[in-house]
């Protein structure tokens, strides 16, 4: 069997676990609590009266929880239904979301949410569907992996031009309603998918031959620098997409033309995240990856400098830096470490993500209220995306072999 014919074969076997993945990405932990932060937090600010630091606070205190949580999760999928947890942690979101539209507006209680769906909701989270996805291809596990995740892009490409007129005619209480109504009628779609396809049986090994001992993680130069660019990444480039909707209003946009520009982050995320294990199933991924933080630096660099005009080349740069990013996780995981501890290992690198997508938006926010806008910010991301450049162009080859 060639290798495209058996990559075929598995996306027809594997399809249903791949759906339920796209759509469980869609509706997870990351995707609609952040999609609340950035569509309603024009409405939060001029209703309620929270700065935008304030608003942004409750992203950091969600990926901070969750982050805290992903080595937890992580340990759990290595040994429990990645179905089973990844639906009840979207029933238990689609909970919190009710009671935030129906409590008082109180910056604790909102923080406490937040912090609530970072704990409880935290099996809906990536390592959940990448293990899944993971054990169940080989061949395509780029390209699923990529298809997978694709997800999130799906959701900000289609929440903001639905929510952002929506929660401007009826207000953010509602629109956190209808973020309570789509989680609860998909966790049981994503149950049923998940549960259809078994597991794959081959051999799972790390591909580089140094493996560490079975059920250890080896802590070498390959790990830490993996653990740095996945924290930098994600702090560089969270915060703009967050802010990016109330960026664009700064400068004159209506909510619809802002909403319909931020919904083309996730179009770009999801062309992003496509093309990127696409390219890893045929280049060397750490070249993929360096040439996806080079585009996203430059995208970011032509924003600060023009702003506004340059909203297009904003929305490719965090498209490929957003998209690629998780994608990468998932698979130098695999390549580097095989299966047998791929949710620890997969759940310690989901952990410095979601770190510096925890003070991503909270800095972007300070930034943005200590100064006249967001070019600072901007311009130092870019930097940081150039820095992750450099750091993936140094790790080390796995064997070519697709065996784990």
């Amino acid at each position: 069997m060639t290798a495209r014919s058996g990559a075929m074969a598995e996306l027809r076997r594997g399809w249903p676990v791949l759906a339920g993945a796209i759509l469980g990405v869609a509706v997870g932990v990351v995707a609609l609590p952040s999609a609340a932060v950035s569509l309603f937090m024009h409405d939060l600010q001029t209703s309620v009266g929270w700065s935008r630091a304030e608003i942004s606070l409750a992203s950091t205190i969600l990926f901070g929880v969750l982050a805290a949580s992903a080595p937890v999760v992580g340990w759990l999928a290595d040994r429990m239904s990645e179905a089973k947890i990844a639906a009840a942690s979207i029933l238990i979101l689609g909970g919190v979301f009710l009671a935030v539209s129906q409590a008082p507006a109180r910056l604790g209680f909102y923080y406490a949410a937040f912090a609530a769906m970072g704990f409880l909701g935290a099996g809906a989270a990536t390592v959940t569907f990448a293990r899944a996805i993971s054990r169940t291809f080989v061949q395509a596990r780029g390209l699923a992996l990529g298809l997978s995740m694709i997800g999130t892009g799906v959701s900000s490409a289609v929440l903001p031009m639905v929510l952002a007129p929506y929660v401007a005619e009826q207000g953010w209480r509602a629109g956190f309603m209808a973020l309570a109504a789509v989680a609860v009628v998909s966790a049981p779609v994503v149950w049923l998918l998940l549960r259809r396809t078994p597991p794959n049986l081959a051999p799972i090994a790390p591909l580089d031959g140094k493996a560490a001992a079975p059920g250890r993680i080896a802590l070498d130069a390959t790990f830490w620098k993996l653990a740095l660019v996945f924290g930098l990444v994600p702090l560089a480039a969270v915060g703009m997409q967050l802010h990016y909707l109330a960026f664009l209003t700064d400068a004159g946009l209506t909510p619809a033309q802002a909403g319909a520009l931020a919904g083309l982050i996730g179009v770009s995320v999801l062309v992003g995240r496509i093309l990127t294990g696409w390219l890893m199933d045929r280049i060397f991924a750490p070249y993929v990856a360096a040439a996806m933080m080079g585009v996203s630096a430059l995208g970011l660099l032509a924003l600060g400098l023009w702003g506004a005009p340059a909203a297009l080349a904003g929305v490719v740069a965090l498209g490929l830096s957003i998209g690629a990013e998780i994608d990468l996780i998932g698979y130098l995981t695999a390549r580097y470490y095989g299966l047998k501890v791929y949710g620890r290992v997969y759940g310690l690198f989901y952990l410095v993500c979601l770190v510096g997508s925890a003070l991503s938006p909270l800095a972007y926010g300070l930034i943005r209220d200590a100064g006249d806008g967001y070019q600072a910010a901007q311009f130092a991301a870019a930097a940081v995306l150039v820095l992750t450049a450099a750091i993936f162009l140094t790790l080390r080859r796995y064997r070519d072999t697709m065996d784990a």
